[in-house]
């Protein structure tokens, strides 16, 4: 810790002194250089920050003097809010075209390449979605559950809010947006495609919401991954495994009945997928309360991670 402390030291005198927007430009690109690539948390966290509070124009000399004096205490969830803002700033390209931070042209060194490097090293790309009745539920959303376990994890998260009616016609007008976001990207959330057509994200979805899924796969998209947590196994939205490059990953619980409810009248309905390479199921077998796990505590993080389940998030 030595050596952000002195870092913190530095940067105070220059505030305490009257910082120009040159001087923090300066400092700011001084330590991208010098901590990004180092296996120092705390080091590279405090990078993290100096960009932000320079991107977001941070001149009052107070507010940023008072987060440079807690870098200190930052929690690893801080680490990963701080990332996710990197990311969204880089997305929306208020980077200045680079030349704010970390280009020195005399020297051509740039640390620009390793703030995108870094900030796509350290968030993968993943779409939560809801199920029937259930557009209302925090979990899926910003500040949910399960939307801070998977930010928590390094990923950048986005809620897909659909009807929620529980009618084919409206999961299937569902898929067709989900579809239509992926490809065509929204605000800052943008889809990569590799060579053979897969788009970098991942999908994570509850319920009916996983039948959602299921049938844009069937429609044509194609993704790195689904994960299907108490979904009505149903006929008419078989896994397409072909569409997706990582696998479609069952979550399920024998104490769940709302799923069986769900895939009454389906042929092959039920709870669990085929098992193949692509096709794996996950029986979860206890909640926080020791029993089976009931059908909205598969969205539950405490029930992800008493049951091993976060391993889902590696495949």
């Amino acid at each position: 810790m030595q050596d952000i402390e002195q870092k913190q030291t530095q940067i105070l005198t220059m505030l305490e002194k009257g910082v120009t927007e040159q001087d923090f430009e300066r400092i700011a690109e001084d330590t991208l250089i010098e901590n990004l690539n180092s296996p120092s948390d705390d080091l590279q966290l405090l990078s993290l920050h100096l960009i932000h509070d320079y991107l977001s124009r941070a001149s009052d000399r107070d507010r940023a003097q008072i987060k440079i004096e807690n870098l200190y205490w930052l929690t690893a969830n801080e680490h990963t809010r701080a990332n996710e803002t990197l990311g969204q700033l880089i997305a929306a390209e208020k980077l200045n075209l680079g030349h704010k931070l970390g280009v020195a042209e005399t020297t051509g060194n740039s640390a620009l390449p390793r703030v995108f490097n870094m900030a796509n090293s350290r968030s993968k790309k993943a779409i939560l979605i809801h199920g029937t009745w259930a557009n209302g539920n925090a979990w899926y959303q910003r500040g949910g559950d399960f939307y801070n376990y998977l930010t928590n994890n390094h990923f950048d998260v986005m809620p897909f809010h659909w009807s929620g009616a529980n009618q084919h016609a409206d999961r299937v007008m569902a898929a067709v947006n989900l579809r239509a976001l992926i490809e065509n990207g929204q605000n800052s959330h943008v889809f990569k495609k590799d060579s053979a057509g897969f788009y970098d994200v991942e999908i994570y979805a509850h319920s009916h919401g996983g039948n959602v899924a299921l049938k844009a796969l069937r429609l044509g998209l194609k993704v790195s991954k689904v994960v299907l947590m108490g979904t009505p196994v149903r006929y008419q939205y078989m896994p397409l495994l072909r569409n997706v490059s990582n696998g479609v990953f069952n979550v399920f619980s024998l104490g769940d009945k709302v799923q069986i409810v769900g895939a009454m009248g389906s042929k092959r309905g039920g709870r669990a997928i085929s098992d193949s390479e692509k096709g794996v199921n996950y029986l979860a077998e206890e909640n926080q309360s020791n029993r089976a796990p009931g059908h909205s505590d598969l969205h539950d993080s405490g029930v992800w991670a008493k049951n091993g389940l976060g391993d889902i998030m590696h495949q």
